[in-house]
């Protein structure tokens, strides 16, 4: 254990955990380069942190900076599997974990194996890339006069019989780290938080059948996960629905496999209310009066257009068309989002005017946020929601904030029937738009 030389750290943290510098509000392990702000760890996870000391923020992103730590542990062993000369050794290997896992036997040497094939050096020409030898057939291979070869692995690897899967035979491990690896496989960032919510479900079952799970597995499961100290309520309930998923998922291939308890309301983590975060008039007012340059251009963007720094990021000339601004939010555009809608904005003669596209948005949000401390004012995405307030109270027009968040119409009515931005619809957002400019000063009070 120890503690960060010469920072306000106030947590004693494990060797090679990183430390927390309370001066300049970022995590890092200094021996190894690695150093991330708060604001930036904000930004990548989507998150918003409302803690007002350092004390609070460290707390606050700590589950997020372990998160940061794991995604770049990730990273680096895809980036060395991509560079092992072992390519043929480390599919062979990994398909062979799958099987002994099916067995139920022990895989705990192929996984140190995967490990070294994985951190063979990439000039390493010497190393021999040839299939893994099943473990019941090692000590026939050691009876070969030659290391085996490809054809000689294949043959050994046959004459051990691959029990065949029954319902009464499936192993609640085994179908973890089935769906472990399919999270896995897709490339998503996220799916070691699904390890991390099957491999502590497991603790509670160990290796047993199916249909042995009970509800006493279940209970205590859920108990775990609000007890945990550095998940928040989100992340609780995030990990609550992977293992209730992963449950309802064994329903469908075991057939007489029933959980009941996974629709209990008793054993679900409610899920806390969204944080309405908004600019009050007199703090837009006073933004406005003080805001100049690109911290004055994302001002007007979050009013404006209501987008997030992510969306600022994405901006192209081409997206102006007939003076609208059109996007997809970037939380909604990836391609298993069937609905993605894409806005239309009527801009403003100063949003028009100021903006440009060779945006250094990273500098951008740091001066923004040192501006807006320095006024005491909200976040930045405080200001999508403050004017989708004012559109739905001042203007009342309900129908014209749904369309400023882009979102559609709830239910099959909106997947099946409703055609979101028609001329009317963005008409009807373009007479809102005109609106919330006056309130704020932006356009000419109507005559």
């Amino acid at each position: 254990m120890h503690r960060g030389s010469g920072q306000d750290t106030g947590i004693v943290r494990a060797k090679n955990t990183g430390t927390f510098d309370r001066s300049t509000l970022s995590w890092r392990i200094k021996l190894k380069r690695i150093q991330v702000s708060v604001r930036q760890l904000a930004i990548r996870y989507g998150v918003t942190f409302t803690g007002e000391t350092p004390a609070q923020l460290e707390k606050e992103s700590t589950p997020y900076w372990r998160r940061f730590l794991q995604d770049i542990a990730d990273d680096h062993r895809q980036a060395r599997k991509a560079a092992s000369p072992l390519q043929d050794r480390i599919k062979s290997i990994e398909a062979m974990i799958v099987r002994v896992r099916a067995e139920q036997g022990d895989t705990a040497i192929l996984e140190r194996m995967l490990t070294e094939a994985i951190n063979t050096p990439a000039d390493d020409f010497d190393a021999a890339d040839i299939p893994v030898v099943h473990p019941a057939a090692e000590h026939i291979a050691r009876l070969l006069p030659l290391d085996p070869d490809a054809l000689t692995v294949g043959l050994l690897n046959n004459l051990i019989p691959t029990p065949i899967r029954t319902p009464d035979t499936g192993s609640i491990e085994r179908e973890g780290q089935v769906f472990i690896e399919g999270h896995r496989q897709r490339g998503h960032k996220g799916w070691y938080q699904v390890r991390q919510a099957i491999e502590l479900f497991l603790t509670f079952t160990g290796n047993i059948r199916v249909q042995d799970v009970t509800v006493d597995h279940f209970r205590d499961y859920v108990a775990a996960v609000k007890a945990h100290p550095t998940w928040g309520q989100r992340t609780q309930v995030s990990q609550r629905n992977t293992v209730a998923t992963f449950l309802k998922g064994i329903e469908c291939d075991y057939p007489g496999v029933t959980y009941g308890f996974v629709r209990n309301k008793k054993y679900v983590i409610t899920s806390p209310e969204g944080r309405k975060e908004q600019y009050t008039p007199e703090q837009v007012r006073l933004a406005l009066q003080h805001a100049t340059g690109d911290v004055r251009l994302a001002l007007l963007l979050g009013l404006n257009c209501g987008m997030y720094w992510s969306d600022i990021t994405r901006l192209k000339a081409e997206d102006v068309i007939d003076g609208h601004l059109h996007y997809v939010r970037k939380k909604n555009d990836h391609d298993k989002n069937s609905t993605k809608i894409r806005g239309s904005y009527l801009l403003w003669p100063e949003t028009a005017k100021l903006l440009h596209f060779n945006l250094n948005v990273r500098k951008m949000l740091e001066t923004y946020t040192t501006w807006r401390h320095e006024y005491g004012l909200p976040s930045h995405k405080a200001l999508r929601k403050t004017v989708t307030q004012v559109i739905h109270e001042v203007v009342k027009d309900a129908e014209a904030s749904r369309l400023y968040r882009a979102e559609n119409v709830a239910g099959t009515h909106g997947r099946s029937y409703i055609r979101p931005f028609t001329p009317a619809q963005i008409l009807t957002l373009d007479t809102a738009l005109r609106e919330v400019g006056r309130i704020y000063g932006l356009l000419p009070a109507t005559p």
